[in-house]
């Protein structure tokens, strides 16, 4: 049944083809001329000064964080153990209290910890998004100047001559126009 549906489907669509036909000419003689570029958006990200500046402050950041984290872990473990050892010494309602005082500690670090790693996230983004805009501008602006109606990332595209990238170009003007971009949150 379900072989019989997609055959009638096919059918149906090559039916309609010669119709189709007549309109595509028309269509073609009012669209311009395609002029393709490409160019290797992700390398620029990665590779311009403001990439590798950003990348820097982020990896810079992430590490105090993930050291802060790591002596914050420490200590609840610590004072965890602590409890426990105290355990012997305590009555049930003092023990159960000195529990949830540290469950509670343990909450509020961990909201403490969420929202500082939000904060980096969120930072890193608009970092990457400044660059993302000054190099979708120089891109508009190279593509205006050589009369591209089209441009394609290089990571889309299987195969292109050289003449076609103007990667190169538009890492250098980023360079000059954006050498670095702080990222908000460092010192």
């Amino acid at each position: 049944m379900y072989t019989y549906l997609r055959l009638a489907a096919v059918a149906f669509v090559l039916s309609l083809a010669p119709a189709m036909g007549h309109v595509t000419p028309a269509i073609a003689q009012s669209q311009p001329e395609i002029v393709v570029g490409v160019v290797d958006f992700d390398l620029i990200m990665n590779e311009s000064k403001a990439g590798k500046s950003v990348k820097s402050q982020y990896d810079k950041q992430r590490s105090a964080f993930d050291a802060d984290y790591e002596q914050k872990r420490k200590a609840f473990k610590d004072e965890e153990q602590k409890l426990g050892a105290q355990r012997s010494t305590l009555s049930d309602d003092e023990f159960k209290k000195k529990v949830d005082e540290l469950d509670a500690k343990g909450k509020a670090i961990e909201k403490s910890l969420a929202r500082t790693r939000q904060a980096l996230d969120s930072n890193l983004k608009k970092a990457v998004g400044q660059i993302r805009s000054a190099l979708l501008e120089i891109i508009a602006d190279i593509a205006k100047k050589r009369a591209l109606t089209l441009v394609l990332n290089k990571s889309d595209v299987i195969l292109a001559a050289d003449a076609y990238d103007f990667t190169d170009e538009s890492m250098k003007r980023l360079d000059a126009k954006l050498p670095s971009v702080k990222l908000a949150g460092g010192n």
